[in-house]
Protein backbone atom coordinates (compact mmCIF):
# COMPACT_ATOMS: atom_id res chain seq x y z
CA UNK A 1 0.00 0.00 0.00
CA UNK A 2 1.42 3.29 -0.88
CA UNK A 3 2.52 5.70 2.48
CA UNK A 4 0.00 8.31 0.30
CA UNK A 5 -3.26 6.01 0.07
CA UNK A 6 -5.82 7.68 2.57
CA UNK A 7 -8.07 4.95 4.04
CA UNK A 8 -10.18 6.72 6.33
CA UNK A 9 -13.17 8.13 4.48
CA UNK A 10 -15.43 5.12 3.75
CA UNK A 11 -18.61 6.16 2.34
CA UNK A 12 -18.98 9.29 -0.04
CA UNK A 13 -21.74 11.73 -0.13
CA UNK A 14 -25.61 9.59 -0.76
CA UNK A 15 -26.22 9.63 -4.08
CA UNK A 16 -28.96 10.78 -6.32
CA UNK A 17 -31.77 8.32 -6.91
CA UNK A 18 -31.88 6.15 -9.47
CA UNK A 19 -34.55 7.90 -11.23
CA UNK A 20 -32.42 10.83 -11.48
CA UNK A 21 -29.54 9.15 -13.31
CA UNK A 22 -27.99 7.13 -15.61
CA UNK A 23 -27.04 3.87 -14.93
CA UNK A 24 -23.47 4.39 -14.96
CA UNK A 25 -21.05 7.74 -14.22
CA UNK A 26 -17.16 8.10 -13.89
CA UNK A 27 -18.18 10.50 -11.14
CA UNK A 28 -21.10 11.85 -9.47
CA UNK A 29 -19.80 15.40 -9.11
CA UNK A 30 -23.88 16.82 -9.78
CA UNK A 31 -24.33 14.69 -6.30
CA UNK A 32 -21.29 16.26 -4.18
CA UNK A 33 -19.99 12.83 -3.81
CA UNK A 34 -16.48 12.41 -5.31
CA UNK A 35 -16.68 16.02 -7.41
CA UNK A 36 -14.14 18.79 -6.41
CA UNK A 37 -11.12 19.04 -4.22
CA UNK A 38 -10.54 17.22 -1.57
CA UNK A 39 -11.64 17.63 2.44
CA UNK A 40 -9.68 21.26 3.33
CA UNK A 41 -8.48 21.90 0.15
CA UNK A 42 -9.27 26.19 -1.73
CA UNK A 43 -11.77 26.70 -4.06
CA UNK A 44 -10.11 27.22 -7.51
CA UNK A 45 -10.75 30.54 -8.75
CA UNK A 46 -12.92 30.42 -12.25
CA UNK A 47 -10.75 31.36 -14.81
CA UNK A 48 -12.92 32.84 -17.20
CA UNK A 49 -12.17 36.26 -15.92
CA UNK A 50 -8.37 35.99 -16.17
CA UNK A 51 -6.92 38.44 -18.67
CA UNK A 52 -3.93 37.39 -20.89
CA UNK A 53 -0.89 39.20 -22.05
CA UNK A 54 -0.47 39.54 -25.44
CA UNK A 55 1.88 36.84 -27.12
CA UNK A 56 5.25 38.02 -28.01
CA UNK A 57 6.63 35.45 -30.40
CA UNK A 58 7.60 31.86 -30.45
CA UNK A 59 5.57 30.23 -26.60
CA UNK A 60 8.22 30.41 -23.64
CA UNK A 61 7.85 27.81 -21.01
CA UNK A 62 8.67 29.18 -17.79
CA UNK A 63 9.86 26.83 -15.26
CA UNK A 64 7.01 25.60 -13.52
CA UNK A 65 7.75 23.61 -10.19
CA UNK A 66 5.85 20.76 -8.38
CA UNK A 67 6.30 22.06 -4.25
CA UNK A 68 3.56 19.21 -3.36
CA UNK A 69 1.61 16.01 -4.55
CA UNK A 70 -0.69 13.91 -2.87
CA UNK A 71 -2.46 11.01 -4.54
CA UNK A 72 -4.72 8.32 -2.81
CA UNK A 73 -8.23 6.69 -2.38
CA UNK A 74 -10.72 6.85 0.28
CA UNK A 75 -11.05 3.25 0.74
CA UNK A 76 -10.22 -0.44 -0.18
CA UNK A 77 -13.11 -1.69 -2.34
CA UNK A 78 -16.20 -0.87 -3.91
CA UNK A 79 -19.30 0.39 -2.01
CA UNK A 80 -22.39 -2.01 -2.20
CA UNK A 81 -25.72 -0.31 -1.39
CA UNK A 82 -28.72 -2.37 -2.56
CA UNK A 83 -31.52 -0.24 -3.87
CA UNK A 84 -35.13 -1.20 -4.55
CA UNK A 85 -34.48 -1.77 -8.02
CA UNK A 86 -30.55 -1.92 -8.32
CA UNK A 87 -27.68 -2.82 -6.89
CA UNK A 88 -25.43 0.39 -6.36
CA UNK A 89 -21.73 -0.26 -6.87
CA UNK A 90 -19.85 2.77 -5.66
CA UNK A 91 -16.24 3.15 -6.08
CA UNK A 92 -13.82 4.65 -3.83
CA UNK A 93 -12.94 8.37 -3.92
CA UNK A 94 -9.64 8.82 -5.99
CA UNK A 95 -8.31 12.57 -4.89
CA UNK A 96 -5.24 13.94 -6.42
CA UNK A 97 -4.10 17.44 -4.23
CA UNK A 98 -1.12 19.43 -5.72
CA UNK A 99 0.67 23.26 -5.66
CA UNK A 100 2.59 24.26 -8.23
CA UNK A 101 5.14 26.87 -7.77
CA UNK A 102 5.37 29.85 -10.91
CA UNK A 103 8.35 31.82 -11.80
CA UNK A 104 8.34 36.03 -11.43
CA UNK A 105 8.41 35.83 -15.04
CA UNK A 106 5.65 38.07 -17.28
CA UNK A 107 4.69 35.26 -19.54
CA UNK A 108 3.32 32.78 -16.61
CA UNK A 109 0.16 34.67 -17.04
CA UNK A 110 -0.57 33.27 -20.03
CA UNK A 111 -0.55 29.93 -18.39
CA UNK A 112 -3.04 27.22 -16.88
CA UNK A 113 -2.39 25.01 -13.80
CA UNK A 114 -4.35 22.03 -13.67
CA UNK A 115 -5.33 18.42 -14.31
CA UNK A 116 -5.94 15.93 -17.82
CA UNK A 117 -7.42 12.56 -17.44
CA UNK A 118 -7.96 9.57 -19.72
CA UNK A 119 -9.43 5.86 -19.35
CA UNK A 120 -6.72 3.99 -20.49
CA UNK A 121 -8.36 0.53 -19.88
CA UNK A 122 -12.65 -0.42 -19.45
CA UNK A 123 -14.42 -3.64 -18.62
CA UNK A 124 -17.65 -3.91 -17.46
CA UNK A 125 -20.00 -7.01 -17.50
CA UNK A 126 -22.73 -8.26 -15.50
CA UNK A 127 -23.72 -11.83 -15.44
CA UNK A 128 -27.23 -13.11 -14.95
CA UNK A 129 -28.61 -16.48 -15.18
CA UNK A 130 -29.47 -16.43 -18.78
CA UNK A 131 -27.76 -12.72 -20.00
CA UNK A 132 -24.89 -10.92 -20.27
CA UNK A 133 -24.98 -7.18 -19.80
CA UNK A 134 -21.99 -5.60 -21.40
CA UNK A 135 -21.39 -1.61 -21.47
CA UNK A 136 -18.57 -1.28 -24.80
CA UNK A 137 -15.99 1.41 -24.93
CA UNK A 138 -12.86 2.28 -26.77
CA UNK A 139 -9.64 2.95 -25.06
CA UNK A 140 -7.51 4.95 -24.46
CA UNK A 141 -10.40 7.97 -23.79
CA UNK A 142 -10.36 11.20 -22.34
CA UNK A 143 -12.26 11.27 -19.42
CA UNK A 144 -14.17 14.48 -18.05
CA UNK A 145 -16.61 15.83 -15.77
CA UNK A 146 -18.52 18.88 -16.30
CA UNK A 147 -15.79 20.25 -18.12
CA UNK A 148 -16.67 22.77 -20.75
CA UNK A 149 -12.80 23.98 -21.56
CA UNK A 150 -10.89 20.86 -23.29
CA UNK A 151 -8.44 19.28 -22.60
CA UNK A 152 -8.94 20.14 -18.50
CA UNK A 153 -10.93 16.99 -16.39
CA UNK A 154 -13.27 19.18 -14.90
CA UNK A 155 -13.95 23.30 -14.47
CA UNK A 156 -12.80 23.50 -11.45
CA UNK A 157 -9.67 21.28 -11.90
CA UNK A 158 -7.73 23.89 -13.22
CA UNK A 159 -6.66 27.91 -12.05
CA UNK A 160 -4.44 30.63 -13.89
CA UNK A 161 -0.66 30.59 -13.16
CA UNK A 162 0.18 33.57 -10.96
CA UNK A 163 3.79 34.61 -11.38
CA UNK A 164 6.02 34.08 -8.35
CA UNK A 165 3.17 32.30 -6.48
CA UNK A 166 2.19 28.93 -5.77
CA UNK A 167 -1.08 27.88 -6.83
CA UNK A 168 -2.95 24.72 -5.45
CA UNK A 169 -5.12 22.54 -7.79
CA UNK A 170 -7.11 19.23 -6.94
CA UNK A 171 -8.79 16.49 -8.63
CA UNK A 172 -11.20 13.81 -7.51
CA UNK A 173 -13.03 10.74 -9.37
CA UNK A 174 -15.78 8.46 -7.95
CA UNK A 175 -16.36 5.84 -10.56
CA UNK A 176 -19.97 3.81 -9.89
CA UNK A 177 -22.63 1.90 -12.00
CA UNK A 178 -26.12 0.64 -10.69
CA UNK A 179 -27.42 -2.77 -11.79
CA UNK A 180 -30.61 -4.09 -12.21
CA UNK A 181 -31.54 -6.86 -10.09
CA UNK A 182 -34.16 -8.35 -12.68
CA UNK A 183 -32.65 -9.88 -15.63
CA UNK A 184 -33.29 -6.61 -18.44
CA UNK A 185 -33.65 -8.89 -21.39
CA UNK A 186 -36.00 -11.49 -20.35
CA UNK A 187 -37.46 -9.89 -16.68
CA UNK A 188 -36.25 -13.11 -14.35
CA UNK A 189 -37.40 -11.83 -11.02
CA UNK A 190 -33.37 -11.22 -8.70
CA UNK A 191 -31.79 -13.25 -11.79
CA UNK A 192 -28.66 -11.29 -11.30
CA UNK A 193 -25.28 -13.52 -10.26
CA UNK A 194 -22.33 -11.32 -10.65
CA UNK A 195 -21.40 -7.53 -11.86
CA UNK A 196 -17.45 -7.05 -12.80
CA UNK A 197 -15.89 -3.58 -13.56
CA UNK A 198 -12.37 -3.29 -14.53
CA UNK A 199 -10.96 0.51 -15.17
CA UNK A 200 -7.65 1.90 -15.05
CA UNK A 201 -7.40 5.59 -15.18
CA UNK A 202 -4.02 7.75 -16.12
CA UNK A 203 -4.09 11.41 -14.73
CA UNK A 204 -1.87 14.40 -15.47
CA UNK A 205 -0.74 17.43 -13.80
CA UNK A 206 0.38 19.84 -16.34
CA UNK A 207 0.82 23.54 -17.33
CA UNK A 208 -1.11 24.42 -20.65
CA UNK A 209 -0.71 27.76 -22.65
CA UNK A 210 -3.85 29.51 -23.50
CA UNK A 211 -2.75 31.09 -26.42
CA UNK A 212 -0.68 28.88 -28.15
CA UNK A 213 -2.01 25.36 -26.89
CA UNK A 214 1.55 24.00 -25.78
CA UNK A 215 1.21 21.71 -22.89
CA UNK A 216 4.03 20.75 -20.11
CA UNK A 217 3.19 18.05 -18.22
CA UNK A 218 4.91 17.91 -14.56
CA UNK A 219 3.30 14.45 -13.05
CA UNK A 220 1.54 11.65 -14.11
CA UNK A 221 -0.48 8.84 -11.55
CA UNK A 222 -1.85 5.32 -12.69
CA UNK A 223 -4.88 4.53 -10.80
CA UNK A 224 -7.68 2.03 -11.29
CA UNK A 225 -10.24 -0.53 -9.67
CA UNK A 226 -10.90 -4.33 -9.68
CA UNK A 227 -14.14 -4.98 -8.41
CA UNK A 228 -15.71 -8.35 -8.73
CA UNK A 229 -19.33 -8.56 -6.47
CA UNK A 230 -20.89 -11.70 -6.34
CA UNK A 231 -24.48 -11.81 -5.77
CA UNK A 232 -27.21 -14.24 -4.10
CA UNK A 233 -30.31 -13.29 -3.37
CA UNK A 234 -30.41 -9.40 -3.10
CA UNK A 235 -27.34 -9.71 -0.89
CA UNK A 236 -23.88 -8.70 -2.91
CA UNK A 237 -20.40 -9.41 -1.79
CA UNK A 238 -17.29 -8.13 -2.68
CA UNK A 239 -14.94 -10.89 -4.41
CA UNK A 240 -12.54 -8.74 -6.04
CA UNK A 241 -9.17 -7.19 -5.60
CA UNK A 242 -10.63 -3.87 -4.88
CA UNK A 243 -9.30 -0.45 -5.71
CA UNK A 244 -5.96 -0.11 -7.15
CA UNK A 245 -3.09 1.62 -5.43
CA UNK A 246 -2.37 5.52 -7.14
CA UNK A 247 1.21 5.49 -8.61
CA UNK A 248 2.58 8.82 -9.15
CA UNK A 249 5.68 9.36 -11.39
CA UNK A 250 7.42 12.61 -13.14
CA UNK A 251 6.72 14.28 -16.68
CA UNK A 252 4.29 12.49 -18.91
CA UNK A 253 5.05 9.01 -19.09
CA UNK A 254 4.87 6.44 -21.82
CA UNK A 255 1.08 7.46 -22.86
CA UNK A 256 -0.06 10.16 -24.95
CA UNK A 257 -2.74 11.88 -23.54
CA UNK A 258 -6.15 12.06 -25.84
CA UNK A 259 -7.09 15.87 -25.30
CA UNK A 260 -10.02 16.07 -27.15
CA UNK A 261 -12.61 13.84 -29.21
CA UNK A 262 -15.57 11.43 -27.64
CA UNK A 263 -15.59 11.31 -23.68
CA UNK A 264 -15.99 8.10 -21.51
CA UNK A 265 -19.29 9.26 -19.90
CA UNK A 266 -20.89 10.21 -23.39
CA UNK A 267 -19.83 6.52 -25.10
CA UNK A 268 -20.51 4.81 -21.48
CA UNK A 269 -24.37 6.12 -21.45
CA UNK A 270 -24.95 6.70 -25.03
CA UNK A 271 -27.48 4.80 -27.43
CA UNK A 272 -25.15 1.73 -27.98
CA UNK A 273 -24.73 1.08 -24.79
CA UNK A 274 -25.63 -1.48 -22.96
CA UNK A 275 -25.43 -4.87 -24.93
CA UNK A 276 -27.95 -8.12 -24.24
CA UNK A 277 -26.40 -11.27 -25.26
CA UNK A 278 -28.51 -14.45 -24.36
CA UNK A 279 -26.62 -17.16 -22.33
CA UNK A 280 -29.40 -19.68 -22.26
CA UNK A 281 -32.54 -21.48 -23.16
CA UNK A 282 -35.65 -19.48 -21.42
CA UNK A 283 -37.47 -21.93 -18.80
CA UNK A 284 -40.41 -23.76 -19.66
CA UNK A 285 -43.90 -22.42 -18.49
CA UNK A 286 -45.94 -25.27 -17.14
CA UNK A 287 -48.87 -23.47 -18.92
CA UNK A 288 -48.25 -23.12 -21.98
CA UNK A 289 -45.33 -25.08 -23.00
CA UNK A 290 -46.53 -28.55 -24.52
CA UNK A 291 -45.28 -31.82 -22.75
CA UNK A 292 -42.23 -32.94 -25.37
CA UNK A 293 -42.89 -36.14 -27.34
CA UNK A 294 -41.05 -39.71 -26.40
CA UNK A 295 -38.46 -40.90 -28.49
CA UNK A 296 -37.87 -44.36 -28.96
CA UNK A 297 -34.39 -44.41 -27.93
CA UNK A 298 -34.90 -46.45 -25.63
CA UNK A 299 -37.96 -48.46 -27.05
CA UNK A 300 -37.40 -52.53 -28.03
CA UNK A 301 -38.11 -52.97 -31.24
CA UNK A 302 -40.14 -55.59 -32.51
CA UNK A 303 -38.67 -59.46 -32.34
CA UNK A 304 -38.30 -60.69 -36.03
CA UNK A 305 -39.59 -64.22 -36.46
CA UNK A 306 -37.43 -67.07 -36.31
CA UNK A 307 -36.41 -68.98 -39.11
CA UNK A 308 -35.58 -72.88 -38.74
CA UNK A 309 -31.78 -73.29 -37.83
CA UNK A 310 -29.78 -75.39 -40.29
CA UNK A 311 -29.18 -78.30 -37.09
CA UNK A 312 -29.67 -81.75 -38.25
CA UNK A 313 -32.45 -83.19 -35.37
CA UNK A 314 -32.35 -86.62 -34.79
CA UNK A 315 -34.24 -89.51 -36.57
CA UNK A 316 -37.43 -90.02 -34.14
CA UNK A 317 -39.06 -93.02 -33.04
CA UNK A 318 -41.90 -95.14 -34.41
CA UNK A 319 -45.16 -93.92 -33.19
CA UNK A 320 -48.73 -95.41 -33.56
CA UNK A 321 -52.15 -93.73 -33.59
CA UNK A 322 -55.48 -95.36 -32.89
CA UNK A 323 -57.04 -97.07 -36.51
CA UNK A 324 -60.04 -94.86 -35.90
CA UNK A 325 -58.54 -91.47 -34.97
CA UNK A 326 -57.51 -89.18 -38.06
CA UNK A 327 -54.21 -88.31 -37.99
CA UNK A 328 -53.87 -84.21 -37.80
CA UNK A 329 -50.36 -83.73 -37.10
CA UNK A 330 -47.40 -86.43 -36.35
CA UNK A 331 -44.92 -86.30 -32.97
CA UNK A 332 -41.87 -86.54 -33.17
CA UNK A 333 -39.62 -88.33 -31.07
CA UNK A 334 -36.05 -89.03 -30.36
CA UNK A 335 -34.88 -92.33 -32.13
CA UNK A 336 -32.74 -95.04 -30.19
CA UNK A 337 -30.87 -95.92 -33.55
CA UNK A 338 -30.60 -92.67 -36.29
CA UNK A 339 -31.21 -93.51 -39.82
CA UNK A 340 -28.15 -93.53 -41.88
CA UNK A 341 -27.95 -90.45 -43.92
CA UNK A 342 -29.70 -90.16 -47.38
CA UNK A 343 -32.53 -92.75 -45.70
CA UNK A 344 -35.81 -92.06 -44.74
CA UNK A 345 -37.50 -93.78 -41.41
CA UNK A 346 -40.97 -94.99 -42.30
CA UNK A 347 -42.11 -91.98 -40.02
CA UNK A 348 -40.09 -89.46 -42.36
CA UNK A 349 -41.67 -91.11 -45.28
CA UNK A 350 -45.33 -91.22 -44.19
CA UNK A 351 -45.14 -87.43 -42.92
CA UNK A 352 -43.99 -86.43 -46.48
CA UNK A 353 -45.93 -88.59 -48.31
CA UNK A 354 -49.01 -87.00 -47.05
CA UNK A 355 -49.97 -90.38 -46.02
CA UNK A 356 -53.16 -90.31 -43.75
CA UNK A 357 -53.43 -86.20 -43.49
CA UNK A 358 -52.20 -83.38 -45.20
CA UNK A 359 -49.24 -82.97 -47.14
CA UNK A 360 -46.52 -80.33 -45.67
CA UNK A 361 -46.03 -76.92 -47.22
CA UNK A 362 -43.55 -77.10 -49.62
CA UNK A 363 -41.39 -74.33 -47.71
CA UNK A 364 -41.62 -77.07 -44.70
CA UNK A 365 -40.53 -79.63 -46.80
CA UNK A 366 -37.65 -77.49 -48.15
CA UNK A 367 -36.25 -76.78 -44.98
CA UNK A 368 -36.41 -80.36 -43.95
CA UNK A 369 -34.96 -81.70 -47.04
CA UNK A 370 -32.08 -78.78 -46.39
CA UNK A 371 -31.87 -80.52 -42.18
CA UNK A 372 -31.54 -84.11 -43.08
CA UNK A 373 -29.89 -83.98 -46.71
CA UNK A 374 -32.59 -86.12 -48.02
CA UNK A 375 -33.93 -85.59 -51.60
CA UNK A 376 -37.77 -85.42 -50.50
CA UNK A 377 -38.78 -84.86 -53.93
CA UNK A 378 -38.03 -88.08 -55.20
CA UNK A 379 -39.94 -89.76 -52.64
CA UNK A 380 -43.00 -88.05 -52.75
CA UNK A 381 -43.05 -86.35 -55.83
CA UNK A 382 -47.02 -85.63 -56.00
CA UNK A 383 -46.63 -83.32 -53.04
CA UNK A 384 -44.09 -81.04 -54.82
CA UNK A 385 -45.34 -78.17 -56.60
Amino acid sequence: MSADRKTTEQRVVEKPSQDEMPAVRLNDHAAGAGAGPGPGSPTPATPSGVRTAPPAGPTQVPAFTVASSIAGTSGPNAILTPEAGTLLVDSAKFTWNARVTSPSAPPVANWDVGFIQNITWHSLVSHYRRTLQRYLVPVPIRDTWNSTTPPWYDDSSFRPAVPGKDVPVAMSDVPWHRVPWDDPRTGEVNALLRTVRILRLKAWLAVRNRVSQAIVYLKNTAWGLDFDVTVKGRTATNAGAGMVAPATNDGQGGLTPKLDGQTYNAVLNGSSNPTLTATGAAPPSRSSTPAAPRTATHARSPVPARTAAPVRAPAPAPASAPASAPVSSVALTSATTPAASGVLTPEIAKLVGGAGGEPLPADVLAQLETAMDVPLGLVAPRILP
